[in-house]
């Protein structure tokens, strides 16, 4: 299994397992990104909830 296909059933997984248990702003969300300046992926995970907060406060600042 390639390292996106293995982000995605992590991704996959941690949304049932938020749905299940009513726990949906503290599950890991990750995305395989190329940093800028290279073109080897690397894994970022964050939590569902830190992500609502950014996006809230980059409309709050806009």
């Amino acid at each position: 299994m390639d390292e996106g296909n293995r982000v995605r059933l992590y991704n996959d997984q941690e949304k049932i397992n938020g749905i299940l248990t009513h726990n949906n702003v503290n599950r890991e969300v990750c995305q395989r990104v190329a940093p800028i300046g290279s073109h080897i992926p690397k894994t970022y995970c964050r939590t569902y909830g830190q992500i609502m907060r950014e996006r809230r406060g980059t409309v709050k600042a806009m």
